[in-house]
């Protein structure tokens, strides 16, 4: 590791001021101030990443606070260039830190962390990363989840969305994208025991949770025999952003998770991988936003808009079917203007209408706000949902206004 200072790049490594009094400072734990410090500076960073790995074998300085420390820096973004440089100092710490079972732990964490390097979209680092934290903590399924906020209201649920799963080396969709979570699991999931032993005894245990049971997201898990979790957690600020939650199969060949499974998933430093993975999900909603705001040219074809404007949303995110409809107040109806729907399958055609009173159209129609249905199955189903296709579980619709100037 310490041969890549100069590799790749052809650039000169950068430099690292690591004065006397620093290093007592980072003894004493000040982590993200003698972080700022040495980096504007002139003295090789692999200095630092020794400096660093010595405190590491010494009980006055936890990894912990180390990976606070350097995650403080880089949310303040007052160093040019910064987080490939902190990256650089980790991973050459995690390796010269400590021999043994520690030793084998930092490495895992330092091939994970490397595995989610610039260019690797967000699949691709968990399709590397998830194999090598199975052989550190087994597991059967993993699901990536990230969480979006209603409001800054605590007593308002909270979205989760499930990004990425597998079963073993199988992935799989969630039956539903979306998981409305009352905010007192998600308290739980930020909080400092992230393990639940049998989902069972879990459910009986929390009352907030019961509505849970009969999900098709947790019907999902049951199919497949899940009984135990763990949560591991990245937080932003103090707000939950993303999990990365392990469930194992009830039987002998694993035990249930435990406490010995959460401490070693937090000693390999999980949070930096998954901020990134987060950072890569964010990075391609970016990139589609700007996709469909360039469609809008002047002159340019609406009905072509709203065709590549389905096409580029339903094959982003994998969505079975996006659709854009017309209000026609004159004739009473939603009329299809455009459609996405990869499979061929669908009951409907673009000459299709439906009564602007009608389905969850006519409820979005009603309310002007934004509607979600977690199972659309149900009978009756949510908001009076017409189907179009047999295969569809779960639905968002959302109003469009245009203003006139």
């Amino acid at each position: 590791m310490a041969g890549q200072d100069h590799g790749g790049s052809g650039q000169p490594p950068s430099r690292i001021n690591l004065s006397t009094s620093a290093t007592d400072r980072l003894q004493k734990g000040s982590v993200s101030s003698i972080l700022t410090e040495a980096f504007s500076g002139g003295h090789d960073w692999v200095s630092l990443a020794r400096i660093i790995a010595g405190q590491l074998r010494s009980p006055g300085l936890d990894w912990r606070d180390l990976a606070r420390g350097l995650e403080q820096v880089r949310q303040r973004g007052t160093i040019s260039g910064a987080n490939q440089l902190l990256d650089r100092v980790a991973i050459l710490a995690m390796h010269l830190a400590a021999p043994g079972e520690e030793h084998i732990v930092q490495s895992a964490s330092a091939e994970m962390l490397e595995a989610c390097g610039p260019g690797c979209g967000p699949e691709c680092m968990l399709r590397t990363v998830l194999p090598i934290l199975r052989r550190q903590v087994p597991f059967d399924v993993a699901t990536y989840a990230e969480y979006h906020y209603k409001s800054d209201r605590p007593e308002d649920p909270v979205l989760v969305q499930a990004r990425f799963a597998v079963d073993g080396d199988d992935e799989f969709h969630w039956p539903a994208r979306w998981l409305e979570v009352p905010s007192s699991l998600i308290a739980w999931a930020a909080g400092k025991q992230r393990w639940i032993v049998d989902i069972d005894d879990f459910f009986k245990e929390r009352a907030d949770a019961a509505a849970l049971r009969e999900h098709p997201v947790m019907r999902e898990y049951t199919k497949r025999d899940i009984t135990s979790f763990v949560v591991v957690r990245y937080m932003d600020g103090e707000r939950l952003t993303a999990t990365l939650t392990l469930g194992r199969r009830r039987g002998e060949a694993m035990q249930p998770f435990s406490r010995s499974d959460q401490n070693r998933l937090d000693a390999l430093r999980l949070e930096a991988v998954l901020r990134r993975v987060c950072d890569g999900f964010e990075a391609r909603t970016t990139a589609l936003r700007q996709q469909i705001a360039a469609l809008f040219r002047r002159g340019a074809d609406p009905n072509a808009i709203a065709a590549e404007t389905v096409r580029l949303l339903g094959t982003t995110y994998g969505w079975e079917y996006v659709a854009v409809f017309r209000v026609n107040r004159a004739r009473g109806l939603f009329e299809v203007v455009a459609e996405h729907d990869p499979t061929g399958q669908l009951a409907v055609g673009l000459d299709y209408t439906q009564p602007l009173n009608a389905g969850m159209l006519g409820a979005v129609l009603r309310c002007g706000e934004p509607l979600n249905a977690d199972n659309v199955r149900t009978h009756p189903p949510p908001f009076g949902y017409i189907s179009s296709r047999d295969a569809q579980m779960s639905a968002m619709c959302f109003p469009v206004r245009i203003h006139h100037h």
